[in-house]
């Protein structure tokens, strides 16, 4: 869906639910056929749906971009979303989840049966991404993380040798929930060992903290 599609919303409609879930509704609405979004659109769907919740102070006729910026920072942080400002924003199968609960609460109608498929559909796919790495093959192979070298673990994920820290975080966290939506169990205790091995690789040496990234390619 297009910004210039989207509706706006009654304010007594969505004036108790939280900033939060309104922004991960909007990326729901706006990347439903596309799978990603610009934050810009972000930015401009999430006023149009809800303009009193996300218009500048003193200024009803503009959005405001700080405040929205820090929602979606935040949703990104509470794995309801992943993106950056430049690769794009996408929603995760928790999100989805929570765009459930917004939908009770805006009361409006949805297909709870058809987004539960459409998630298992994605995260299958996805999950079959990392079944057919090179990594995953030798693992099964020999049943033996102890082979799984640095550079099978950035392939499973989809990153390069260059991909930071960050991007590490949040490819992992994508597909773990992927492989949680698609009752992937063994792929995902698989996942999670390669981690504990490669750990200096996803935590700071300096606050043993990190922030999300995403994954461009599980994203299609």
């Amino acid at each position: 869906m297009k910004v210039n599609e989207l509706k706006m919303f009654e304010e007594s409609k969505y004036s108790d639910i939280g900033m939060n879930e309104l922004i991960v509704y909007t990326t729901f609405k706006l990347s439903k056929e596309k799978g990603t979004i610009t934050r810009e659109e972000l930015v401009l769907g999430a006023f149009k749906l809800f303009p009193k919740k996300f218009s500048l102070k003193g200024h009803d006729n503009w959005p405001d971009s700080a405040v929205i910026d820090k929602r979606w920072l935040d949703c990104r942080h509470k794995e309801y979303l992943s993106g950056t400002n430049t690769e794009g924003l996408s929603i995760l199968p928790k999100g989805i989840e929570l765009v459930q609960l917004t939908e009770k609460k805006l009361k409006i109608s949805s297909n709870q049966n058809k987004y539960r498929k459409d998630n298992r559909t994605r995260s299958g796919k996805i999950s079959t991404i990392m079944q057919n790495s090179d990594g995953y093959k030798k693992f099964l192979k020999n049943n033996n993380i102890d082979e799984i070298n640095e550079f099978d673990l950035r392939e499973i994920l989809h990153c390069t040798m260059d991909s930071t820290q960050e991007i590490l975080n949040q490819s992992y966290i994508e597909l773990s929930q992927h492989l949680k939506a698609s009752n992937e169990n063994e792929m995902l205790v698989f996942l999670e060992n390669i981690k504990k091995k490669y750990i200096s690789l996803f935590i700071s040496n300096k606050n043993n903290q990190y922030t999300g990234g995403m994954l461009k390619k599980l994203n299609k």
